[in-house]
């Protein structure tokens, strides 16, 4: 678990749909599913710990990708809209992990230190975040020509 940053515009986004998931809170009512982690035991007849269940029984868990029913958005379902991005739209160097190297890359670019970027990533090693996450832009190519021109030219 970490805690990261988050800009003005992703906030935005989360809050407009926390308002959408409790507007259909109320438009499902008892038939919005809604799921619940067990808590610690307190006597060994308590159900196993940090279960998730639909049955009412322990703390209410609010899950950012649901259904309009409130029906957890299964991970198969992410990585399958991945497979058709990869495949039917000819994008073959394309799957869902891909977005962790682009906001790695993007972070970087943009100026953060790497260290930062490393614990966003939430990496054990900063090897980790710029051997493999890093990848070089043509912006960033196009930069490094700037800085050997402004360096070696004759001027």
């Amino acid at each position: 678990f970490r805690t990261i940053q988050l800009d003005s515009e992703t906030l935005g986004v989360l809050e407009r749909l926390k308002s959408q998931q409790k507007s259909n809170r109320e438009e499902y009512a008892e038939f919005y599913c809604r799921y619940f982690e067990t808590p610690e035991r307190t006597a060994a007849s308590d159900p196993e710990p940090h279960i998730l269940n639909t049955d009412g029984i322990g703390e209410e868990i609010f899950f950012l990708n649901v259904n309009a029913d409130g029906s957890y958005i299964r991970p198969r379902t992410m990585q399958h809209a991945s497979y058709v991005i990869h495949t039917e739209l000819d994008f073959p160097e394309f799957d869902f992990h891909s977005l962790r190297h682009t906001h790695c890359t993007e972070l970087l670019e943009a100026g953060f230190s790497p260290k930062a970027v490393q614990m966003r990533l939430g990496h054990k090693d900063i090897k980790t975040t710029l051997n493999i996450y890093e990848h070089i832009t043509q912006s960033q190519e196009d930069k490094a020509a700037m800085i050997l021109e402004d360096m070696y030219s004759s001027d």
